[in-house]
């Protein structure tokens, strides 16, 4: 729990932290591990529920290997979209734990985040950590085809100012 109160927009200039990082279990033989820049997002602590968005920049996603850009790209969006954009609202108790949904073109994913907040200086400084569910996902790699469920790990670090 957090006793600092407010809304908070992303820090644009703090390009090194504002990254997610997506790594999934292993698909077949190998793991998909990406990060994301965050371009944009809102949070809102309020004194019992807060609000988290986050607009993550897909389409400069980055991946270890570059054979896996087109499962990375599977994973977090159509061809249609280059943002996907994470709303969520969560209740103010020893965690800040927001429960929303991902939305990427075609791609609809529920997602927990739980949040730290470090304390108020120059920027508020917010480690994320959560989980997501992918299902039904069609890998475009050879042998790979589709895929029912693919678990993900989230983890990241954002920089928030004042709004």
């Amino acid at each position: 729990m957090t006793d600092i109160r407010g809304s908070f927009v992303v820090d644009p200039d703090a390009d090194a932290d504002n990254v997610v990082m997506l790594r999934t279990q292993r698909i077949g033989l190998m793991r998909v591990e990406l990060n994301a820049p965050v371009t944009g997002g809102l949070l809102v602590l309020g004194s019992s529920s807060s609000e988290l968005m986050l607009t993550l920049n897909i389409a400069e996603v980055r991946v270890g290997n570059p054979l896996m850009q087109a499962a990375a790209r599977a994973l977090v969006g159509s061809s249609d979209s280059s943002l996907l954009r994470f709303d969520a609202e969560g209740a103010d108790d020893d965690l800040l734990r927001f429960l929303g949904t991902a939305r990427a073109g075609d791609v609809e994913v529920p997602m927990e985040i739980t949040a730290a907040v470090g304390p108020l200086g120059a920027s508020l400084p917010v480690v994320l950590s959560g989980w997501a569910t992918f299902t039904d996902v069609s890998i475009p790699l050879p042998g790979m085809g589709r895929v029912s469920t693919i678990e993900a790990d989230i983890s990241g670090r954002v920089a928030f100012l004042p709004a």
